[in-house]
């Protein structure tokens, strides 16, 4: 007896072709999840390299932290900048750039890229990281009331639940920053959402997560004990009152969301 080689149909064919596109669709957003991850844990060790270069500073300093010198509009000082005092105090080098970071605002050694930072002609992006003020000498708010700053470890009270180091805005003319203006943020009862918004100009408040701008929103967060969190930005910060930015009411607790 003859056996006849069967061939596909053109249905068949289709089936099979539909079936394949069906796989390779629930493959791609699972392969750029675990691509996404590993950018995550990348930025986490970079931020935890910058908090071990911080607490060298600190050892050799007194204590004191390191103090922010990059500009968002007023006169820099480059000299005192954390990106430049904490290099020696690296085995290899800071790494300045985060994987997680698509501003365009860097420019590139090898080609003539980059935009200037908004508002400006001839300055760049120089780090993806920032300080929290409140840990500075000279832009503490607590400075510009006449107070002692916690710009060392002494003067904060829980280190394991104050922030230190974050991830910069990457447009807007915090870009080219290398602190933030916590006290700012709150805006007043009267507009529970604004706060948001107003630290998102400063701050990469969904680095992480890459979604709409949200209290629900993710990035990376360092604090003073070295730690770092991937955290929403509700449980970094809800009000002037409750955040875990300023030293001198950072709870020991994890906050929840704010009601919505």
């Amino acid at each position: 007896m003859n056996s006849a080689r069967r061939a596909f149909t053109l249905v068949e064919l289709l089936v099979v072709v539909g079936v394949i596109a069906v796989l390779f669709g629930l493959l791609i957003p699972a392969i750029g999840s675990v691509q996404r991850q590993g950018l995550t844990a990348q930025d986490v060790s970079q931020l935890r390299m910058l908090q071990t270069a911080q607490v060298a500073f600190a050892t050799e300093n007194g204590g004191q932290f390191v103090e922010v010198g990059l500009s968002h509009g007023a006169i820099a000082n480059q000299d005192i900048a954390w990106i430049n005092t904490l290099e020696p105090y690296t085995n290899s080098g800071l790494l300045l750039r985060s994987p997680l970071d698509w501003s365009p605002h860097w420019l590139e050694q090898d080609a003539d890229s980059g935009l200037p930072i908004e508002g400006t002609n001839d300055r760049y992006r120089q780090t993806s990281y920032g300080m929290n003020n409140y840990l500075s000498r000279n832009y503490s708010p607590a400075t510009a009331l006449g107070e002692a700053p916690a710009d060392r470890l002494s003067r904060v009270r829980s280190p394991s639940n104050t922030v230190q180091f974050l991830i910069m805005a990457y447009i807007g003319e915090f870009a080219g920053a290398d602190h933030t203006h916590v006290e700012g943020w709150w805006i007043g009862d009267f507009a529970p959402d604004l706060p948001l918004s107003v630290a998102a100009t400063q701050v990469q408040i969904n680095a992480v997560s890459e979604d709409e701008l949200a209290w629900t929103s993710k990035s990376n967060w360092s604090f003073v004990d070295g730690r770092v969190l991937t955290a929403q930005f509700q449980s970094i910060y809800q009000s002037n009152q409750k955040n875990l930015l300023d030293p001198a009411i950072a709870s020991a607790t994890v906050m929840q969301g704010p009601s919505q």
